[in-house]
C-alpha cells in the first residue's frame, strides 16, 4: 500500500541521546542529512505519545508539528534511513497500512571518521579544509609515549596445550546495526577472478587486489563505475613494484567527476530573448555554476567543491528552472553579501521558492521584493508584543539575513559587475 499522511505510526527504539551521540549527530550527520531530516529525527524520538507504547498517531499531527509537507517528510525519512538513523517498517492491516519507526543512535565520532565511505561523503559536502578542522576538533589527541613498548602478548603468557580441551564455540548471532544494514543495501560487487585474469600480465597479484578491496569497492560506490572501468584505471596507475596507485586512481576519478559536473549542468534550453535587464538576461543564459563562477571571479573568489556539489543537487531536484536558481545565487551572494553558500542555506532557499511556485527570474525578483516589503511593514507595525495571540508566518532560514540596502554607488558597482559578465560571455561566443 502507498503512503499517505492520514495513516498512523508509532515510534520504538532509543529515547535519549548521550552527549557523544549529540556531538556526532550535530557535527557529522547534520551536513549529510540536512536540517529537515535532523528535525524529523529529533521530533520522532521525543514524541510525547511514546510513553504509552500502544498509542499511535497520524502523520498529519507530525506534519503540523514540524510545518512540513508529506513529500518533504518522505524525503527526510529516506535520508535518515540511508544513514541508519531510523528503520521503517510497514504493517499492512486489513484496510490500510500502519508504520513503525525504529530510532537508532548515531555512531560515535571515532567510528564515523574511521568509515571511508562516510569520510568521503562528508569531505565532499564540507570541503577538505573544513573537514580537517572538524576532524581535529572531534578526535581525541592521544599523546605518544616515549620509550619501547615491552608489554607481553597473550601467547607470551599461556601455552598452546591450554586449548586442547576447549569445546567448539557456537557462533554468536550478533545483530547488525542499522548503519550496517543501510550500507549493505544495493552493495556493489567486484569480480576479483576476472580482475586478476586481466591484470596478471601487469604483475598484479591476487593478494594485491584483495589488499585494496575496500578502496576499490569505495570507488564503485562513489563514482558508479563498472569492473572494466576499474581494471582500466588500475592498468593506468601501476607503480614500479607492481602495487596499485590508489591515490592516482582517486585523483583521476575526482577530476572526471568534476568535469562531468561541468558538462551535465549545462541546460539544454532554447535561447531566451533579451529582456533589457542585464541580471535577468544573465540568469537566462548561464548555467548556475557558470553564473556563480562569474560572480566569484568579479569578487576575487572561487566556487568551492562543496558548493559545486550542493548546486548540482539543486538542479537534480528539478523543482526550479536554472534561471531561477541563478537569481537565488545572486540573492545570497550579492544582495545578502554571503562569502560562501552552505548547503543548508541553498536548500532552504530552494525549498521556500519551490513552494512559492516561482518559475521565472522576474517572479523570483518580485517575490524577494514582496517579502522585503512585508518584513519592513511588520517592523513598523510592531508596537507591542502579541506573542501567543496570533500565529505568525515561519520564515525560512535563508530569510534570517535581510537584503542589504543598495546605495546608488553600490548599484553602479553591481551594474558594472553584470556588464563585465555579459562582455566576458560575448567574447567567449566569438
Amino acid at each position: 500500500m502507498s503512503f499517505n499522511i492520514h495513516q498512523k505510526f508509532k515510534v520504538v527504539g532509543i529515547e535519549n541521546l548521550t552527549l557523544k551521540n549529540l556531538t556526532s549527530l550535530s557535527n557529522l550527520y547534520l551536513p549529510l542529512i540536512g536540517i529537515e531530516a535532523f528535525t524529523v529525527y529529533m521530533a520522532l524520538m521525543h514524541q510525547p505519545q511514546r510513553s504509552n507504547k500502544d498509542v499511535t498517531i497520524t502523520h498529519v499531527e507530525l506534519l503540523n508539528q514540524l510545518n512540513l509537507s508529506g513529500p518533504r517528510l518522505i524525503q527526510a525519512r529516506e535520508k535518515l534511513e540511508g544513514y541508519g538513523l531510523i528503520r521503517t517498517f510497514e504493517q499492512v492491516l486489513t484496510l490500510e497500512s500502519q508504520w513503525v519507526y525504529e530510532i537508532n543512535q548515531p555512531i560515535d565520532a571515532e567510528n564515523f571518521l574511521s568509515d571511508k565511505l562516510l569520510v568521503k561523503l562528508l569531505s565532499s559536502y564540507l570541503g577538505d579544509d573544513q573537514f580537517e578542522i572538524l576532524k581535529t576538533s572531534l578526535l581525541p589527541d592521544s599523546a605518544e609515549i616515549e620509550g619501547n613498548n615491552v608489554s607481553k602478548g597473550l601467547f607470551d603468557i599461556i601455552r598452546e596445550d591450554n586449548f586442547d580441551q576447549i569445546e567448539p564455540l557456537k557462533p554468536i548471532n550478533k545483530r547488525s546495526t542499522a548503519w550496517d544494514e543501510a550500507r549493505q543495501k544495493d552493495q556493489p560487487t567486484i569480480d576479483f577472478d576476472l580482475m586478476f585474469e586481466m591484470l596478471k600480465v601487469y604483475g598484479v597479484s591476487r593478494m594485491t587486489l584483495l589488499k585494496n578491496k575496500d578502496n576499490l569497492m569505495l570507488f564503485k560506490k562513489l563514482y558508479a563505475i563498472d569492473d572494466l572501468k576499474l581494471i582500466r584505471l588500475i592498468q593506468g596507475h601501476m607503480l614500479d613494484d607492481h602495487q596499485i596507485d590508489i591515490k592516482g586512481i582517486e585523483n583521476e576519478l575526482r577530476q572526471e567527476f568534476q568535469q562531468r559536473q561541468e558538462v551535465t549542468i549545462q541546460p539544454v534550453t532554447d535561447v531566451q530573448p533579451k529582456t533589457g535587464n542585464i541580471l535577468i538576461d544573465q540568469a537566462n543564459q548561464l548555467s548556475p555554476l557558470e553564473f556563480l563562477k562569474n560572480i566569484r571571479e568579479q569578487r576575487g573568489g572561487v566556487v568551492t567543491a562543496s558548493e559545486q556539489y550542493a548546486i548540482e543537487q539543486l538542479i537534480k531536484y528539478g523543482r526550479l528552472p536554472n534561471p531561477v536558481i541563478n537569481i537565488e545565487l545572486y540573492t545570497l551572494s550579492v544582495l545578502q553579501d554571503r562569502k560562501t553558500l552552505p548547503k543548508a542555506i541553498l536548500e532552504a532557499t530552494y525549498s521556500d521558492w519551490a513552494q512559492a511556485n516561482i518559475k521565472t527570474p522576474s517572479e523570483a525578483i518580485k517575490y524577494i521584493q514582496q517579502r522585503e516589503k512585508k518584513i519592513k511593514q511588520g517592523q513598523q507595525n510592531r508596537t507591542s508584543s502579541r506573542a501567543g495571540q496570533q500565529k505568525h508566518e515561519t520564515k525560512p532560514d535563508w530569510d534570517n539575513q535581510p537584503i542589504q540596502e543598495v546605495s546608488s554607488a553600490d548599484q553602479a558597482k553591481l551594474d558594472k559587475m553584470l556588464a563585465q559578465m555579459e562582455a566576458k560571455r560575448a567574447i567567449k561566443k566569438e
